[in-house]
């Protein structure tokens, strides 16, 4: 089978594109994914000059469904031989995008640690701890500064 030629100007290479690593992460626990990530993703594709008639068709799709959008953005990993992440890696390429924002301040605190818990609850990361909750990807003080700031709340 032959795979459609990259159309790229030169400032765009797949390396540059993290969000399509993100949105590939996102689909690999499925319960995070959605349609307007996939389609950010191709967008992202685009913007960097990296075109094919597959990442153009996910760019330009009108519906919001994640059961249209999902198997185009798989031909469009395929289209840029992105290989979609295991479930573990899954899990450190979305860690890094709440907890670099934490680092960089672009978000509050609290609100880059609902990100930390929201991809701890949908890889079930409870069940992956061993000693301390969030000890298997080494985010155990995360969690613990999210409950007490949660506790002090209340």
């Amino acid at each position: 089978m032959l795979r459609p030629q990259l159309k790229r100007d030169p400032l765009g290479s797949v390396s540059d594109l993290p969000q399509v690593q993100v949105a590939a992460a996102k689909l690999a626990l499925r319960y995070y994914a959605t349609a307007a990530d996939l389609k950010a993703a191709a967008g992202a594709a685009v913007d960097a000059g990296i075109v094919t008639p597959d990442i153009a068709a996910l760019a330009t799709l009108r519906g919001d469904r994640l059961a249209e959008a999902e198997p185009l953005f798989r031909k469009v990993l395929d289209d840029l031989q992105v290989t979609p992440p295991s479930t573990s890696t899954a899990v450190w390429i979305l860690l890094r995008v709440p907890i670099r924002a934490i680092a960089e301040g672009s978000v509050a605190v609290e609100e880059g640690l609902q990100g930390v818990m929201g991809i701890f609850y949908s890889a079930d990361l409870h069940e992956q701890s061993r000693e301390y909750v969030g000890d298997s990807h080494d985010i155990q003080h995360l969690v613990g500064l999210y409950w007490e700031i949660r506790d002090l709340e209340a």
